[in-house]
């Protein structure tokens, strides 16, 4: 049981008065492998118009790639004790690639996690998402999963995810939600996830009806990352249309009692699905820490399919350390860590903050290149 006291601000405040607490949040990558090419992705776009890119794709992505430079099925059971050790609460298990191209290895990694009493949620393209892959998640009390889908038909889907992706991933669904009320379960709950692009801007709504037949219980939309495809981004003109879209959206799935999480995008439509603003509680920061525009490195780990590890999902490094050969703890209270925590602290950004698409940092340069890009609407009408 989660003491009443352990909370994330409480765990902020034992750093303002010296001390070291676990991470609260572990974000997992499985392996960079994935059957899919979706148009959007990371895995497409070595270099994007002049933009500086992430240090991801400093790596040749064979390397990326390769199943043999990722982390052991017995090295990433060990960081699940690691970090229950440490008194993580919450995983999240994401790609990289698809993490299910290791279902075998991730059911198993699910299981501990549910094992030490920690939550999890995992975000798969459910083309590999199989029935009794979903008992195994109902019967170990799973907590959540996202499916990505970025159309409520084929012929909108499957240009942007590839060719029979549409059917496979809303049989999959449908087929999970319905052992999920055979073996009469809430859990785990089922999204389905959407990258909004100028190819798709206008299928929210419909999205939402889509959830309800296949009985999904949420849906969740973010904008294409900045640096992953400039050409794929929404049009000015769409951008515009986008807070009604929401709205009806909205209503619909109030009616029909589907939780919708699309509002960000129509507030800041820099938001990235994977990046969400981590102060998100009624009480203030702790004293001195009020200026810190992200506080990933007080509370998060990323650990990369090749064991190397970060605060987000964004800042792979060469020179990060990698729990390949360094414990979890050993990583989370050692000098690569502090050292992000002391620039952080200090008001002095990453590097990865100044390409971040997130809601943090208003100030970052990938809001500004968007700002401009948005004004100058003639890159962005769709040709």
């Amino acid at each position: 049981m989660i003491p009443v006291n352990d909370t994330l601000p409480n765990r902020l405040q034992q750093w303002q008065k010296g001390e070291k607490p676990g991470p609260w949040n572990m974000m997992l990558f499985p392996t960079n492998r994935c059957n899919l090419r979706c148009i959007m992705c990371w895995r497409n776009h070595e270099a994007t118009r002049g933009l500086p890119v992430l240090p991801t794709h400093e790596i040749p992505i064979e390397r990326r790639n390769n199943p043999h430079k990722e982390l052991s099925d017995e090295r990433l059971l060990g960081i699940v004790d690691e970090a229950a050790a440490l008194g993580c609460r919450d995983w999240l298990i994401q790609g990289g690639g698809e993490p299910l191209l290791r279902a075998s290895l991730v059911l198993r990694i699910c299981e501990r996690i549910r094992s030490h009493g920690m939550n999890g949620k995992l975000i798969t393209n459910a083309t590999l998402l199989e029935p009794e892959h979903m008992r195994a998640f109902v019967e170990m009390g799973w907590d959540f999963i996202a499916c990505s889908l970025d159309g409520p038909t084929a012929a909108i889907n499957d240009p942007l995810r590839g060719a029979g992706s549409f059917d496979a991933v809303t049989a999959a669904v449908a087929q999970c939600a319905a052992l999920r009320r055979e073996m009469n379960a809430k859990r785990p709950l089922l999204q389905l996830l959407t990258t909004v692009t100028r190819h798709n801007h206008d299928v929210l709504p419909a999205m939402v009806e889509l959830a309800r037949r296949l009985g999904c219980d949420s849906v969740q939309a973010g904008l294409t990352v900045v640096h992953y495809g400039l050409e794929h981004l929404v049009t000015r003109k769409q951008h515009e249309a986008l807070p009604l879209l929401i709205e009806k959206a909205n209503r619909r799935a109030r009616e029909l009692g589907i939780e919708a999480d699309y509002d960000h995008i129509a507030r800041n439509p820099w938001g990235s699905i994977f990046l969400r603003k981590p102060w998100a509680c009624d009480t203030s920061p702790p004293p001195g820490m009020e200026h810190i525009p992200c506080f990933c490195p007080w509370y998060s780990i990323a650990v990369f399919a090749d064991g190397r590890v970060a605060q987000c999902s964004m800042n792979w490094q060469e020179k990060a350390p990698s729990v390949m050969n360094e414990s979890l703890k050993e990583v989370w209270e050692g000098e690569y860590f502090d050292g992000l925590r002391e620039r952080m602290a200090g008001d002095i950004p990453l590097e990865c903050c100044h390409m971040c698409p997130s809601i943090l940092d208003a100030r970052s340069p990938s809001m500004r290149i968007m700002d401009e890009a948005y004004l100058d609407g003639t890159i962005f009408e769709c040709g």
